[in-house]
């Protein structure tokens, strides 16, 4: 997990287990203003959410043990998601098979490969649709 001291107004949790596309994505998103807190799994995320973030999530779907999906659900159960906003990185054509009522926890789904300026439009929307 790393920490970034950026604006603390625009708070970014980036939680995909490669870790080529966590770096590209927490250099992007420094670029763009943002402090950026990195996670390698759900596990992590997990962690960083229960300790008091609060901002945007990116959320990748498919990791190996804890995924995208169950962590969202554990986050909702542990009342962690009020407060963020959950934006799901995936590869999938259809990723919300199986999600049991989850998508209405999602903002947005962003596809991979994706293209870096819509990326960053969806997390400054998303940004300003959080409470200060």
């Amino acid at each position: 997990m790393t920490m970034n001291r950026g604006n603390p107004n625009h708070p970014v949790l980036v939680v995909d287990d490669d870790p080529d596309v966590r770096r590209a994505l927490g250099l992007v998103l420094r670029r763009a203003g943002c402090s950026v807190t990195l996670a390698a799994d759900g596990q992590e995320c997990l962690k960083v959410v229960s300790a008091g973030f609060r901002g945007v999530i990116l959320m990748d779907i498919m990791m190996p043990g804890l995924d995208g999906w169950a962590t969202v659900q554990a986050m909702v159960e542990g009342g962690w998601s009020r407060g963020s906003l959950i934006c799901m990185l995936t590869a999938c054509v259809d990723p919300r098979p199986g999600t049991e009522g989850l998508e209405q926890h999602v903002f947005d789904y962003i596809v991979k490969p994706f293209d870096v300026e819509v990326l960053v439009d969806v997390v400054r929307l998303a940004l300003s649709q959080l409470e200060p």
